[in-house]
């Protein structure tokens, strides 16, 4: 007779063709038995009295192989034994991992738990998803593992099995589960800095030595001051910074003779913008004044004041930007103050920074699709993994409700934003987003405004 087996939870189901001779007599039975080793011992699996072909042999212990053999039987007596079939390795269905994680050099793997006849799992895992190469296995009894000492931004395989420990050689009492995947160094990226949200609709800045790459040309500084490259981790390139624990301060005229009087007596909007940074806890002001022609004042806007003056985030650089609308005809330039101090007294030179000032009026035609033009700092990463995408929001109010704008998968640290609704004041803010998750957000931007109507030349 030929015999075929395959291998079950505890058990093994057999078939066989009947003996081609029966003898004269019909078969009435087949004495099926087993054994765990080819020239062992067999011992005899009670099925009962049946003439099928076919047994399914229970009792057997997960992870070992047997051999089996089938004599037929009749009135005349038993047969002779088959040959002996095997090995068949019995085995319970696998545990299916339900659940995997990354985090930071370290995946947390759960699995369903089965009845497999042995004492623990073994949790095998890997950067290769075919197990030929190096991979590294650990055993546990419970359904969930912490795997550690991983290499942050590293795809990790992981496999599953049950496990008699108890045994000589130890063996595997389930079939391997499927592969579950994760990548170590789920640390969500630090929040973006530094967020710039400029109007397209803007002209030309009109400061002279906007970021004193000219040193002082331009400007009138009192108190004491550092002028020039790389003291403050400039902006772009180059600096003035307020050196002393006393107030010092900067002033430019700006003027707006790049427009025709005619369209400046229109009120056109003029934003005024200056980027602070500092360390040992900086403080700031910035003032803008409207003048006329013969200087006098028409219209004032201040972030702060000489004499009370606001902290900056020590070591990031945050653009504050005045916006002037609607003011009465007849400006023709802006004089711009700003200044700081140090928090520290005898501290060394830390320095109240500031950078790339712009006084820039809008438009009355553009040469662009664009409404708003976005940039900022890249995020920290924290330990984590590289920055796969940005995720940009605008509301249309201080701290209102934001929308996410559809700027596709972008790791730039810049965008350009149309398609907004017109009339209307935005705010920005920006996150950052790795294999570890989604950064909180950006500070939001100082409002912008996109003008109802405006014709593109």
């Amino acid at each position: 007779m030929s015999v075929s087996a395959t291998g079950g939870a505890s058990s093994a189901s057999l078939t066989w063709n009947a003996p081609t001779s029966a003898g004269g007599a019909p078969v009435s039975d087949y004495v099926v038995s087993y054994s765990q080793s080819l020239g062992g011992s067999y011992t005899i699996f009670n099925d009962g009295v049946t003439s099928d072909t076919r047994a399914t042999v229970t009792g057997l212990t997960n992870g070992l192989t047997y051999y089996f053999k089938v004599a037929a039987v009749n009135s005349g007596g038993t047969g002779v034994l088959s040959g002996a079939y095997g090995p068949v390795t019995p085995l319970a269905p696998a545990p299916v991992i339900t659940s995997i994680t990354g985090s930071n050099g370290q995946i947390d793997v759960t699995w369903g738990a089965v009845e497999h006849g042995g004492d623990n799992y073994r949790i095998w895992w890997g950067t290769d998803p075919t197990w030929n190469t190096r991979y590294t296995y650990t055993g546990t009894t419970n359904t969930t593992y912490n795997i550690s000492g991983l290499v942050n931004g590293t795809t990790y395989y992981v496999r599953v099995a049950g496990w008699n420990n108890s045994l000589t050689p130890q063996v595997g009492t389930t079939a391997w589960s499927a592969n579950a995947s994760a990548i170590a160094g789920g640390v969500p990226p630090s929040a973006p800095t530094s967020i710039s949200a400029e109007s397209a609709f803007l002209g030309t800045n009109l400061v002279i030595n906007p970021g004193s790459e000219s040193g002082t040309s331009g400007w009138s500084y009192s108190g004491d001051w550092y002028v020039g490259p790389g003291w403050n981790n400039p902006h772009s390139g180059t600096e003035s910074s307020s050196t002393s624990y006393s107030l010092a301060t900067r002033t430019q005229t700006v003027s707006l003779n790049s427009e025709t009087n005619a369209y400046l007596d229109t009120s056109p909007d003029i934003e005024v913008s200056t980027w602070f940074n500092g360390r040992c806890g900086t403080q700031f002001f910035m003032t803008a004044e409207l003048l006329d022609s013969v200087g006098n004042v028409l219209a004032t806007q201040s972030y702060g004041s000489a004499s009370s003056l606001i902290a900056n985030i020590d070591l990031v650089w945050n653009k504050r930007t005045l916006r002037f609308s609607g003011y009465p005809s007849g400006a023709r330039s802006v004089r711009y103050t700003d200044g700081g101090k140090d928090g520290c007294f005898w501290a060394g030179y830390y320095g109240a920074a500031m950078d790339d000032t712009s006084v820039k009026v809008r438009q009355a035609s553009i040469r662009s699709t664009s409404q708003i033009e976005l940039s900022w700092a890249a995020a920290g990463l924290n330990g984590g993994t590289a920055i796969t995408d940005y995720i940009v929001e605008y509301a249309t109010s201080v701290g209102g409700s934001y929308s996410v704008y559809n700027d596709g998968v972008n790791t730039s640290t810049s965008t350009s934003v149309s398609g907004l609704p017109t009339g209307q004041t935005y705010y920005f803010r920006v996150s950052a987003v790795n294999s570890g998750g989604t950064s909180s957000p950006s500070p939001e931007t100082y409002g912008v405004y996109i003008p109802a109507t405006v014709s593109t030349a």
